[in-house]
């Protein structure tokens, strides 16, 4: 048995390892499509073998794909994530699984076979978009599980099947002499998942290493016998759920990697469309910022801020209160991260222009502020003013990874740009 990534064998013909997640046939061209007029469609090739667990990208039959195609694929893939990441904010219980059913066994979500290519597309594009940062990575993986768990339970029990057979994920049945021999142990736990008496223990069953179904074992769903899980036949699909699980969480790994490859062409072109994308999607960007905020009736008064910065703000935010607190003044990033945080944190917008402007205009002239872009950019972030997106606060990733403060500049993080004697 070999339950690893490795188990799922690469047809020959297949591209090399390396280019898994950024293949080479896959081209953007800079506006439009590839397809002049009168023109076929471009059509992609999706493995059918592997298409539940995403193996390999598509590969276009066509010279191009058309960014248009590119962008309907992710933001629909966005769309569908975020919709089950809603619904599991809700909190709605053992009724999940049935609503999230609901979302995806219906337009546009339903799953075509005939459009797997579209399917695969968002999913990579995605993948590559959401793999810089750790927390990126948890919410994508999480919400691919979720997706790939809900269609499973869309299937029919020969159509799971042929999901193992199709990935080559080979489990041992549990052969009938053995069963025989574990019947009361078996029935002993059947009896504790379905507080029923049965007489007789599932039909089939399949032995597995238990750590593969950690989750089994912690709700008792599973007899263990010298380092082996007995899983019944029904709850086969969570062994594989798993092997999913850890798979994905690997391969995002991997392509972050690969983004460090990118040459400038490709990483100008199509990584910063991705990010555009991403960020600017509502529900996706809500998403991304709701460890950072604020339950629903709470904020953060003006008057408390240097306050609560003294007690509860992390360094880099407490750097940036205690030099505008003593200066009165703080350079664009500086004033963009802070400002972001403040808002993250519970400042309104009306309380964030007052809190600004009491503290700058100590040291400009009220005329002065009136007349700068500094209200204008406490509007933006906002979303009241320029293209009315609401941003969310900065992560430590992208603070770690931003421009380093120079001169006056007192932005970033203190663990990575100060020096050890400063610190």
């Amino acid at each position: 048995m070999n339950f690893s990534s490795k188990a799922i064998k690469r047809p020959s013909d297949e591209p090399p390892e390396g280019s898994a997640l950024v293949p080479s046939p896959l081209k953007i061209p800079r506006t439009g499509t590839a397809a002049g007029p009168g023109a076929r469609a471009p059509v992609y090739v999706a493995d059918a073998g592997y298409y539940m667990m995403y193996r390999f990208p598509p590969r276009s039959t066509a010279p191009d794909l058309g960014i248009d195609v590119l962008e309907q694929a992710t933001l629909k893939r966005m769309h569908l994530l975020t919709k089950l990441f809603e619904l599991d904010g809700r909190k709605v219980g053992h009724d999940f699984l049935e609503q999230a059913r609901e979302i995806v066994d219906r337009p546009p979500f339903v799953f075509d076979f005939e459009k797997m290519d579209e399917d695969a597309l968002g999913h990579f594009a995605l993948r590559l978009a959401l793999c810089i940062s750790e927390r990126w990575r948890q919410w994508f993986v999480k919400y691919e599980v979720i997706l790939f768990r809900v269609r499973l339970s869309l299937m029919k029990a020969s159509q799971q099947q042929d999901v193992l057979r199709r990935n080559n994920i080979r489990v041992e049945e549990v052969s009938e002499e053995e069963r025989s021999q574990l019947e009361h142990q078996l029935l002993a736990v059947q009896d504790l998942e379905d507080d029923s008496r049965a007489t007789a223990p599932e039909s089939k069953y399949y032995k597995v290493p238990f750590q593969r179904v950690v989750r089994l074992v912690e709700r008792r769903r599973v007899l263990l016998s010298k380092g082996m899980a007995y899983v019944p036949q029904k709850h086969i699909m969570q062994l594989v759920e798993g092997i999913y699980r850890a798979y994905l969480m690997a391969e995002v790994h991997k392509a972050a990697k690969v983004r460090a490859t990118l040459v400038p062409a490709e990483r100008d072109r199509v990584l910063a469309f991705l990010e555009h994308l991403v960020e600017n999607h509502d529900s996706l960007s809500s998403a991304a910022s709701d460890a950072d905020k604020v339950e629903a009736g709470q904020k953060l008064d003006r008057r408390q801020v240097h306050e609560a910065a003294q007690l509860h703000f992390p360094l880099c935010m407490r750097v940036l209160d205690e030099h505008l607190h003593s200066d009165h003044h703080l350079k664009f990033t500086g004033r963009w991260q802070y400002g972001l945080f403040l808002k993250g944190v519970g400042l309104t917008l009306d309380d964030a222009l007052e809190f600004w402007k009491t503290e700058m205009t100590k040291k400009v002239a009220p005329e002065t502020w009136a007349k700068s872009r500094y209200a204008y950019n406490i509007r933006h972030y906002f979303g009241t003013e320029g293209k009315h997106t609401s941003y969310s606060a900065l992560g430590c990733t992208k603070i770690i990874l931003g421009p380093a403060p120079s001169g006056e500049m007192v932005h970033g993080c203190p663990f990575r740009h100060w020096d050890e004697a400063t610190l």
